[in-house]
């Protein structure tokens, strides 16, 4: 057998091997978010049948201006759940195994069109995650690392620094911008508004 045909195998291999990572990876990231969005639609549904008998009493007995009020409240009540959703969320990522970290920040740095030289400067948590993860994120984007002894003042995730810009990838920013890019399909799952059921 030569070595091409050899080499070939071990890439066909490696390469197999990575697609089941990312399928399970896929899979448990779809598993979390159902039950993360499954609970606050519970809470949601409890809260909101409270807030639907109160909106119909106040409504009967109150002004244009009183109801106006009851709206902004339940638009209220629902950003504190989407917000809640996000922290528990959070809460559940912040002690993610160094694998689960490094295929979640690859991703979102393959997608971010970055190039150049960075300083990578790490949260104090995720610092160790970091200096692992330094190679993997040379490869999925056309970037140098170099790690920062000084951690980054956030408190997950790290901040690439380069003398032009900076780019925040902590676990806030991260769910921030998943938020922002499926708002309406998880307002409308979280409180049965939309098409999404």
């Amino acid at each position: 057998m030569s070595a091409e045909t050899v080499t070939t195998k071990i890439e066909e291999k490696a390469r197999l091997a990575a697609d089941e990572i990312l399928a399970e990876a896929r899979k448990k990231a779809d598993s979390d978010r159902k039950a993360i969005l499954d609970d606050a639609a519970l809470r949601v549904e409890k809260m909101l049948e409270g807030a639907k008998q109160n909106a119909e009493i106040a409504e009967k007995g109150r002004a244009q201006t009183d109801a106006m009020n009851i709206k902004l409240g339940i638009l209220d009540t629902k950003r504190q759940i989407i917000n809640e959703a996000k922290n528990e969320a959070k809460a559940k990522l912040i002690n993610m195994s160094e694998e689960d970290f490094i295929k979640i920040f690859t991703k979102y740095i393959s997608t971010s069109e970055l190039s150049g030289e960075f300083e990578l400067i790490p949260s104090a948590v995720h610092r160790d995650f970091c200096k692992g993860a330094i190679k993997s994120f040379e490869k999925c984007a056309d970037i140098k690392i170099k790690l920062s002894k000084a951690d980054a003042d956030i408190d997950s995730g790290f901040i690439l620094s380069s003398e032009e810009y900076d780019v925040e990838f902590s676990l806030d920013a991260v769910l921030d911008e998943m938020l922002e890019v499926n708002e309406k399909a998880i307002a409308d799952i979280l409180f049965e508004t939309g098409d999404v059921k």
